[in-house]
Parts: structure tokens; C-alpha cells; sequence
């Protein structure tokens, strides 16, 4: 599967935000979707091009932790804008109304998301 596939149909939830379904829906389900094609994406180059293994079976952690660790500035961005999309995808995905909302704009976080899904894409295929 293409996971960039994944960041279109984010790309269509944000467009139709109010009119597909509740805004809101639409939004947290935007950025649940970009999370997931750049972490996929950046999962599949290591497995196939950086690491030549699948040592780091998906998990979102050490594949997270990778990128950040490494040396070179490219791969450090990766690294810091996967951290912060999990960070808004938990927040959105597991933030209930009982307690202290997290994110209070849910378009202009999703937009954001959109936005560092799509850096982490670019980044990924200038390597």
C-alpha cells in the first residue's frame, strides 16, 4: 500500500471538515491519518533503504527514536516532526471531553499536521 494514500484522504477529511461529518470528527480523524502515512512511510524507508531490516517491527518509539538520534540534520527533522505528530494524534484521538481539552483548535492542528506529514514525505524521498 502507498501510504501517501493515507495523508490524501487526511488531506480530503480536513477539506470537507463540516460538511463530510462534525468538523471536529473530521479534524481528529485528519490528524489521526497524516500521523499514520508519514509514520508508515518513514517505517517502510528504514525497513527497506536505511536499515535493510525490519529490526525495528513498526514500533512507533524506536522507528520515532531513530530518526532523532541520527547524526544528520535531515533525519533529526524526521525524527522531531513524527515526535510531535504521535503527540497530536494521541491528543486528539484519546482526548475526552471530562477533562482539560489539549488542543482547542482542532482545524488549525490538523492543518499543522498536514502540513509536517506532507515535510516528513518530501524529506523522506530527498534522501
Amino acid at each position: 500500500m502507498d501510504w501517501q494514500n493515507y495523508l490524501k484522504i487526511a488531506q480530503e477529511l480536513y477539506d470537507r471538515k463540516g460538511d463530510l461529518a462534525e468538523e471536529e470528527a473530521c479534524c481528529r480523524a485528519s490528524i489521526s491519518r497524516a500521523y499514520f502515512a508519514a509514520f508508515n512511510f518513514a517505517t517502510i524507508r528504514l525497513e527497506t533503504r536505511e536499515r535493510g531490516t525490519k529490526a525495528y517491527g513498526g514500533s512507533q518509539e524506536k522507528v520515532i527514536e531513530y530518526y532523532k538520534q541520527h547524526p544528520e540534520i535531515i533525519r533529526k527533522k524526521i525524527g522531531n516532526k513524527l515526535d510531535r505528530l504521535k503527540d497530536r494524534r494521541g491528543e486528539s484521538d484519546y482526548q475526552y471531553y471530562s477533562g482539560p481539552r489539549v488542543i482547542t483548535n482542532y482545524p488549525s492542528a490538523s492543518g499543522i499536521c498536514l502540513k509536517d506529514a506532507t515535510a516528513v514525505i518530501s524529506l523522506l524521498n530527498s534522501l
